[in-house]
């Protein structure tokens, strides 16, 4: 008597579109995040508060280390259930 069991298996097969959803996102932040630490020194005329006012904000800021790693969590959460949501999605196209 053979009992071998057919178990679906999820494999990854991702199309174009769904990789452009995933990661073209975040290719976008990290090239915006990037110009705008490049104006920053740029732009500084342009401040809306004094020098003596933003040297009593930056008291209050967060570390930047703290904001990456902020960054990078949310969107290794972003990039893993966008993955999650094609493989279920190509399961189903094939069932």
């Amino acid at each position: 008597m053979r009992t071998d069991s057919v178990i679906p298996t999820m494999e990854l097969s991702l199309t174009a579109d769904e990789l452009r959803a995933t990661f073209v996102p975040v290719a976008i932040y990290w090239i915006y995040s990037a110009i705008l630490e490049m104006l920053e020194g740029a732009t500084a005329k342009y401040s809306l508060h004094s020098k003596a006012e933003e040297n009593a904000m930056i008291k209050m800021l967060v570390p930047k280390r703290s904001v990456v790693k902020g960054v990078l969590l949310h969107q290794t959460i972003q990039i893993s259930l966008s993955l999650f949501v094609a493989a279920v999605r190509a399961y189903v196209r094939e069932v």
